[in-house]
C-alpha cells in the first residue's frame, strides 16, 4: 500500500530537498524512539507527505537536530522534529499494522505474519488512543475484505473504501481544517488503491489472484483508462491542498501531488 506518494526529486531546489529529507528522517526519528528498529522499518514516503502538510498547516514549532545512525553511519545528518512528529509515527504504525492485514488476507509472506505480530502489542493503546482513526481504519478494511471475496471488481468502489480507511488519519483533530484534511485523504486513500492494483496487475494475473482491473485489462485503452481513474483523485486532493493556507511546505506538497505521484505510473508505462 505505501510509496506511491513521493517528491519529484528533479523538480525540487536542493533547499526543498534537503527540508523534505530533513522531515522524512524527523519522523524516521521519532519511530525509532517510540518504536524501536521496529518502527523504523514502516518509515514511508506518504507518512513523509503527512508530516509536512501537517507541520506546517499546525505551524509547529519545529526543532532542527543533528545525529548519526544506520542509515547514515559515516556523517551527521539533518532532521526535523515537532510536537506532531508523535502523532505521524503512531499513524504510520496504525496504518501499517492494517496494511499487513491486508496483505496476509492477499496470500503475502510468512514475513508479513511476523511484522505484524511484532506491532500487536502497541494496538491495545492506540485504538483507545486514536478509537476515531482506529475505527475508521477498522471497518473500511473489513468492507473491502467483504468486497474481494465476493469477486467485486468496480474499481471506483473498492478506491473510494480505500479512501473512507485512510482519511481519518489524516486529521489529528476535529478542527476548523478537519474537513479539507479528510479530502485529501480520502483522496490520496483511493489513488493509492488504484495505482497498487495497477502496479499488481501482471503479478495477480500470473498468480489469479483477485484484482479489480483484471476485467478490464485487455482493453486497447487500458493505460489510458487507468491514467483517468488516478486523475480523478488526484484533482480532488489538489483543490483541498490549495485551499488551506499552507506557506512553509507548500511547494514540496504541490511538487508530490501533481508530479511525484505520477513516478510509478510512468515507470510501469516505459516498460511496455
Amino acid at each position: 500500500m505505501f510509496g506511491y506518494v513521493v517528491i519529484n526529486r528533479k523538480e525540487l531546489s536542493k533547499e526543498e530537498l534537503n527540508k523534505y529529507k530533513s522531515y522524512y528522517c524527523g519522523l524516521c526519528n521519532g519511530l525509532e524512539e517510540k518504536y524501536g528498529k521496529k518502527g523504523m522499518s514502516l518509515l514511508s514516503y506518504d507518512m513523509t507527505f503527512l508530516y509536512l502538510l501537517l507541520s506546517d498547516l499546525y505551524n509547529t514549532n519545529d526543532k532542527e537536530n543533528e545525529k548519526r545512525c544506520a542509515v547514515h553511519p559515516i556523517g551527521k545528518h539533518k532532521y526535523t522534529v515537532n510536537e506532531l512528529t508523535e502523532y505521524v509515527s503512531d499513524m504510520q504504525v496504525l496504518l501499517s499494522y492494517f496494511s499487513l492485514k491486508d496483505n496476509l488476507l492477499d496470500g503475502d509472506s510468512n514475513r508479513d505474519e511476523q511484522k505484524l505480530l511484532k506491532l500487536e502489542s502497541y494496538i491495545s493503546v492506540l485504538k483507545v488512543k486514536y478509537k476515531r482513526q482506529y475505527e475508521c481504519l477498522s471497518d473500511n478494511l473489513q468492507k473491502i475484505i467483504a468486497l474481494e471475496k465476493v469477486g467485486e471488481n468496480n474499481i471506483v468502489t473498492l478506491s473510494s473504501l480505500s479512501g473512507d480507511m485512510i482519511k481519518e488519519i489524516f486529521a489529528p483533530k476535529e478542527d476548523v481544517f478537519y474537513k479539507k484534511l479528510t479530502e485529501i485523504g480520502k483522496s490520496l486513500g483511493s489513488f493509492i488503491y488504484i495505482m497498487d492494483s495497477y502496479d499488481d496487475l501482471k503479478k495477480d494475473i500470473k498468480h489469479g489472484s483477485f484484482n479489480p482491473l483484471k476485467d478490464i485489462s485487455n482493453q486497447e485503452d487500458f493505460d489510458k483508462v487507468v491514467k483517468e481513474l488516478l486523475e480523478i483523485p488526484l484533482s480532488q486532493a489538489a483543490n483541498s491542498l490549495e485551499r488551506l493556507p499552507l506557506d512553509d511546505n507548500l511547494s514540496i506538497l504541490r511538487n508530490i501531488i501533481y508530479s511525484g505521484v505520477w513516478s510509478r505510473f510512468e515507470v510501469l508505462n516505459r516498460k511496455k
